[in-house]
């Protein structure tokens, strides 16, 4: 049995084909461009309000973190060392909760470069008690300090 089919080359296409195939890849890429400028823009006309909603609920998580602090230092549990070391961390990270940054494992010359130098100041400030044997620092003050960053952050 004979068959009659017979086989074409790959390139025997018309033309128009290649044409139209990459007009369509074109046309794909150009959408995904345009929704991504689109959806920039509109993402960037609201964020005022979200942001805002954002950091207010994170601002009262991380007060409440810094008032079980303060508590625990009022009790006697923990020593200016310790205030130190929480606060750090708990500045570290509401500022990691409401920017995105890794502050959480930034050293303090990373800091500076981050365009906030209240931040920065304020952890090279816990750095002394954290650090030293002996430290002559004010775990009150540090904890005012702190809750004066989150509080004053935008």
């Amino acid at each position: 049995m004979k068959y009659s089919v017979g086989l074409e080359s790959p390139f025997a296409f018309s033309g128009r084909w290649y044409l139209v195939g990459a007009g369509l890849i074109l046309l794909a890429v150009l959408i995904r461009f345009a929704a991504g400028r689109i959806l920039n823009r509109a993402g960037s006309s609201y964020p005022a309000l979200w942001k805002r909603k954002a950091i207010s609920r994170y601002r009262k998580k991380y007060l409440q973190r810094i008032d079980q602090v303060e508590a625990d230092f009022g009790k006697g549990q923990i020593d200016t060392r310790e205030v130190c070391q929480r606060m750090s961390r708990e500045v570290r990270s509401f500022v990691h909760a409401v920017t995105g940054w890794r502050t959480d494992t930034m050293v303090y010359l990373e800091l500076t470069r981050l365009g906030r130098p209240e931040l920065a100041e304020l952890v090279r400030q816990y750095y002394e008690p954290e650090f030293a044997f002996y430290s002559e620092a004010d775990a009150k003050l540090a904890i005012e300090k702190g809750k004066e960053l989150i509080i004053k952050w935008e």
